[in-house]
């Protein structure tokens, strides 16, 4: 072969031999927020991961925030076009019903890594990029919302749509399932969701439940701890963890910076004691419930008001634990891991209690699945004055944990 024949040669292979490099830096960006938290992570950090200089990643996204909003747009548009297919497929109501929840399990199964993106990291995108999803998914709900009120006759559009948006909500336990189980969950999955859409009329009252009340032993000692921790959670909540500073939580009660470190001695001690505080009073009451008096369905009933009135009593604090809790220290986050265990073990305890035959996998996919219908309830704004918030969630909730009935 000739040296011009050899230098051909290289040159028609090479286009195949390069690699994908958006794809290993959208790749790389994903784990790394992951590991990290968006704002743990830096352009340079993403560059050394695939091998590359950091001006080299702007060759192919023009900032951070482009490697966060492209994955997680992906998502919610084939989720979009998904709803779209399954509507136009047609059949009855229900039918359809079920080949919606079958198209939606379906995307966020294949990306949980998305959906963790999506559920915790979301706040970081531009005002223009959430608008954009925003739009998509309100889109999306109201597909769901003309299935389901010719479903569901006797609902209010408001009712429908409280069930849609909470139905949708437990879809963000997936990135807690075990991942070697990820297709195993579906089946499971799609049955609490359409459990949940179609769950029968919600409770007249609730069970009489008193939110316990265990404030961090910081917090305890005096106010101004007391309000450093209600301002840091209200600020995590609406800005994410790394977004906020030392002086933007002193800033907000009405002191100097330096201050708070007579009461916490860092940020990553500040949020441990929100997300401890908030695991604590949840185990509390998952313990008074466990050891009532009743049939196992009253137990069950329950433990699910005292999560909702607890959620929707201290939402900020909710927020945080569901969205910024992998960010405490892994040298301060024992109690709470240990407290998120017992906790769900309550659950499924109590869900086993009632659905005999049941595998414990199944049991855990559910209960994680509903706390998250319930904690999408508790954080949304949009439900905050529905006076039968409590209600409604309970119901819907309830009806999703016996639906794995064998």
């Amino acid at each position: 072969m000739s040296r011009a024949e050899v230098r051909g040669t290289k040159r028609q292979s090479s286009p195949s031999a390069r690699p994908n490099r958006r794809a290993e830096l959208l790749a790389a960006a994903a784990r790394l927020f992951r590991e990290r938290g968006y704002g743990g992570v830096s352009v340079a950090d993403i560059a050394e991961r695939v091998g590359i200089t950091a001006g080299a990643v702007y060759k192919h996204f023009p900032d951070k925030r482009a490697l966060l909003a492209e994955p997680i747009r992906e998502m919610v548009l084939t989720w979009r076009n998904r709803e779209v297919l399954a509507l136009a497929q047609g059949g009855d109501t229900e039918e359809v019903l079920r080949r919606l929840a079958t198209s939606v399990v379906g995307v966020v199964l294949e990306r949980p890594d998305v959906v963790r993106l999506w559920h915790q990291e979301a706040h970081y995108l531009t005002s223009e990029v959430r608008e954009e999803l925003v739009a998509v998914r309100v889109e999306g709900v109201g597909l769901w919302l003309r299935v389901l009120v010719d479903a569901r006759p006797e609902l209010t559009t408001s009712q429908a749509e409280f069930r849609i948006r909470a139905a949708l909500g437990l879809l963000n336990s997936v990135p807690a399932l075990p991942r070697r189980r990820l297709s195993a969950h579906a089946a499971t999955l799609e049955t609490v969701l359409l459990a949940t859409l179609l769950a029968p009329e919600p409770p007249k009252s609730l069970p009489e439940i008193r939110v316990v009340d265990r404030e961090s032993p910081a917090a305890a000692e005096n106010t101004r701890s007391r309000a450093i921790l209600d301002e840091a959670a209200k600020l995590f909540r609406e800005r994410g963890y790394h977004a906020v500073g030392i002086d933007d939580i002193a800033a907000g009660v009405g002191i100097a910076g330096p201050s708070i470190y007579s009461h916490f001695p860092s940020k990553a001690a500040v949020l441990t004691a929100v997300v401890e505080e908030i695991a604590d009073e949840l185990c509390w009451g998952g313990a008074l419930a466990m050891a009532s008096d009743g049939t196992p369905h009253e137990v069950l009933e329950r433990l699910v008001t005292t999560h909702v009135r607890t959620a929707i009593a201290k939402s900020d604090l909710i927020a945080v634990w569901m969205t910024e809790e992998h960010h405490v220290p892994e040298d301060l986050g024992e109690a709470v891991r240990r407290d998120r265990k017992r906790y769900l073990d309550y659950w499924v305890g109590a869900v086993l209690a009632v659905n005999p035959g049941v595998e414990e996998a199944v049991a855990e996919t559910a209960s994680l699945a509903v706390m998250e219908l319930i904690d999408a309830v508790a954080r949304s704004r949009r439900f905050a004055a529905v006076p039968e918030r409590p209600e409604w969630t309970v119901g819907l909730a309830l009806s999703a944990l016996t639906s794995v009935a064998v």
